[in-house]
């Protein structure tokens, strides 16, 4: 996207921009210190440009270590996102977080790709 795209795509109601890394390196194969001039330096280039804060991370190829993890810390975001197959949960960690690809469904329809994944609760059964 180019900057104005971005701009404009951040001004919209009900679209958030998050943060992707400056230059989309392989996070953990970079010394600490890169890792987190990539990370710190990706928001702060996207709350400039937006004016707008941004507290999502997606870690580039979804790789992550400790110290990766550390610098998503560190760089303020809320919650950070990995491509681990999995649906969130409650013991789910705020800067790991799984995501669910569907654009990589096998062929299945979305409905029945999703009911697969993602266990549906009612929410009245918990009440008695």
């Amino acid at each position: 996207m180019t900057r104005d795209e971005v701009a404009t795509l951040a001004g919209r109601q009900g679209h958030a921009i998050g943060a992707h890394s400056i230059r989309h390196l392989m996070l953990p194969n970079q010394p600490p210190d890169v890792e987190s001039e990539e990370i710190a330096g990706s928001r702060q280039a996207l709350e400039a440009l937006t004016s707008e804060p941004v507290r999502a991370f997606a870690y580039p190829f979804g790789a992550c270590r400790d110290s990766t993890v550390g610098a998503a810390s560190a760089a303020g975001f809320d919650l950070a996102v990995t491509c681990e197959q999995a649906c969130v949960t409650v013991g789910s960690h705020r800067l790991r977080l799984p995501r669910l690809d569907a654009a990589h469904r096998g062929g299945l329809q979305f409905e029945d790709w999703l009911a697969i994944h993602v266990r549906t609760v009612n929410p009245l059964s918990t009440i008695p």
